[in-house]
């Protein structure tokens, strides 16, 4: 089993729409893949995949309320997901070492080929990133957005988690990054996925572009994404 963090540095670079459609591409290639999002403060994934009412939540399985089996759920596209909690209640709810790692136990029950968890931007406490095995560092091809960047793969250096960089939204204007230069500073494998409109049309219709529009720029750049990490999983 493959425990993959989506993460990011900053918010609104597209990291909940990658979880969602790397986890559709895998499962339509063969793969056992259950998504999971880990969001506690700002949570996407019932959004984007149009749930209105969700009886039970990732909260849940951390409170010991509830087994990961009672909180999954089935998309029409056959993905199976766990979603967060969006009442603002829950926003101070503190998660911790010991709940990620009972948490982990009981995944590795489940026989999962990759479990992908959609976390909130920023750093975590060093006993829950022991959970992961492999993380997507998504940033966008600004200075500010590509720094934030370099600090979290360095968190993930240190403890030891292989990670490779996700340059999403890139439309080559004058003032982004130019590519060459992210090569140079950030020390293992990039991702490059341009600028497609067709994203927001498939958040707009609550239906994954990889579905939705499995042709477009952003779906077949996803597709090899999937294949990647397929490969760095042997």
């Amino acid at each position: 089993m493959r425990i993959l963090r989506v993460s990011s540095n900053k918010g609104g670079v597209g990291k909940s729409v990658i979880a969602i459609n790397i986890a559709i591409d895998l499962e339509n290639k063969g793969f056992n893949v259950l998504l999971i999002d880990a969001d506690i403060t700002n949570s996407s994934i019932a959004t984007y995949l149009g749930l209105a009412n969700v009886k039970h939540t990732f909260l849940d399985i951390l409170k010991g309320k509830r087994s990961i089996d009672e909180c999954i759920m089935i998309h029409d596209t056959g993905l199976r997901y766990v979603v967060s909690s969006n009442k603002i209640s829950q926003y101070t709810t503190i998660v911790n070492g010991k709940q990620m790692h009972r948490l982990k136990r009981e995944l590795l029950k489940l026989k999962y080929d990759y479990v992908i968890f959609d976390t909130a931007p920023g750093y975590i406490l060093e006993d829950i990133a022991s959970l992961y095995n492999m993380a997507f560092i998504v940033t966008e091809p600004y200075t500010g957005s590509y720094i934030s960047a370099l600090r979290l793969a360095k968190f993930y250096d240190k403890n030891n988690i292989e990670h490779m960089l996700i340059v999403n939204k890139i439309q080559n204007r004058s003032y982004e990054l130019n590519i060459k230069e992210i090569e140079e500073s950030y020390n293992s494998y990039i991702h490059k996925i341009p600028y497609d409109d067709n994203v927001n049309r498939s958040i707009q219709l609550q239906r994954p572009i990889i579905i939705d529009k499995p042709n477009s720029k952003f779906s077949r750049s996803i597709s090899r994404l999937s294949e990647r990490v397929i490969k760095m999983s042997d």
